[in-house]
């Protein structure tokens, strides 16, 4: 555990070599990329820039009500296949039974 803790410690203290280095201090730099983050969506998030411009609230509404059309669309879909199923499983049997009864008068004459 001493090695992990002074292989961090060595990290945190790591001297810049020059005018550009790395900032390796964790703390720092989870920092500014959250910041970053943040900004960003609460810039994209409230349509800040008049009325033109979408909210994120409201791209995913619109995107939720295109997925439950989808999914009203398909089930709709779905019901008419299984009705032209059954219709023609219906229609199926009645010509095995006209198969049957040809047949069975093949086999009478």
């Amino acid at each position: 555990m001493k090695n992990v803790t002074d292989s961090c410690v060595f990290l945190v203290h790591w001297p810049s070599a020059g005018s550009f280095g790395f900032n390796t201090d964790i703390l720092a730099t989870n920092l500014i990329n959250l910041s970053v983050v943040f900004g960003v969506l609460i810039f994209f998030g409230k349509g800040v820039c008049g009325d033109n411009l979408l909210s994120l609230s409201d791209l995913l509404d619109i995107q939720k009500q295109r997925i439950l059309n989808s999914i009203r669309n398909s089930e709709e879909l779905r019901g008419k296949a299984i009705e032209q199923l059954e219709k023609a499983r219906a229609r199926l049997k009645k010509l095995k039974w006209k198969q049957i009864s040809f047949e069975s008068m093949d086999i009478l004459k």
